[in-house]
């Protein structure tokens, strides 16, 4: 159970598991992501007496890591987007422009 303050944030159920034809167990990692970050759960492994030993990670805002890595591919392609020009170039100058005042 991940709680925060005493509130509760969710059940996080981390495992091993083994994948066909293989005697190795896999970890299997439970994620819970918000806003300001990230909570990682790994099941290290148990000892012979019962007990089950687990590893805890915190990575603070990695939401804001992919936002930031989406607002650099939008503007990619709409910098590299041929049809698309500013309206400050598609402006047409008025008569008489340019010429000096006299």
């Amino acid at each position: 159970r991940l709680a925060r303050g005493g509130r509760r944030l969710g059940i996080l159920t981390p495992g091993q598991d083994f994948h066909f034809n293989t005697d190795q167990p896999v970890s299997e990692v439970a994620i819970h992501s918000t806003l300001w970050g990230d909570v990682y759960v790994v099941f290290a492994g148990a000892e012979d007496n019962g007990a089950a030993t687990f590893e805890m990670y915190y990575n603070p805002l990695i939401s804001w890591l992919w936002f930031g890595g989406l607002m650099i591919l939008l503007g990619g392609v709409v910098i590299f987007n041929p049809h698309w020009e500013p309206a400050y170039f598609r402006a047409i100058a008025p008569a008489g422009a340019g010429t000096p005042a006299g």
